[in-house]
C-alpha cells in the first residue's frame, strides 16, 4: 500500500469487515461488535507504526478474560 493514507484506511475498514464476518457464528450484534473491535485494532496497528504486538496481546487478554468468565459464570444467556 505504500504511503497512501487512503489505501491504509480502506485496508483497515476491509479487514474489520472480514474480521466481523469471520464471527458469523455469533448473532448480527456480535458480528457488529467484533467488526468494530477489528476496526479499533486496525487503527491501533496503524497508530503504532504497523506493530501487531499490541493487538495480539490485547486479543489474547480479551480471549483469556472471556474464558475465565465462562469458567466461573457458565455460558452467556441467550
Amino acid at each position: 500500500f505504500g504511503a497512501s493514507r487512503g489505501a491504509w484506511i480502506a485496508a483497515c475498514v476491509i479487514q474489520a469487515a472480514l474480521f466481523g464476518a469471520a464471527h458469523a457464528y455469533q448473532n448480527p450484534l456480535g458480528m457488529a461488535i467484533t467488526g468494530t473491535l477489528g476496526l479499533l485494532m486496525g487503527v491501533i496497528v496503524l497508530a503504532s507504526g504497523r506493530n501487531l504486538w499490541p493487538v495480539i496481546i490485547g486479543h489474547g487478554l480479551y480471549d483469556a478474560s472471556r474464558f475465565v468468565l465462562f469458567y466461573f459464570q457458565g455460558p452467556p444467556a441467550g
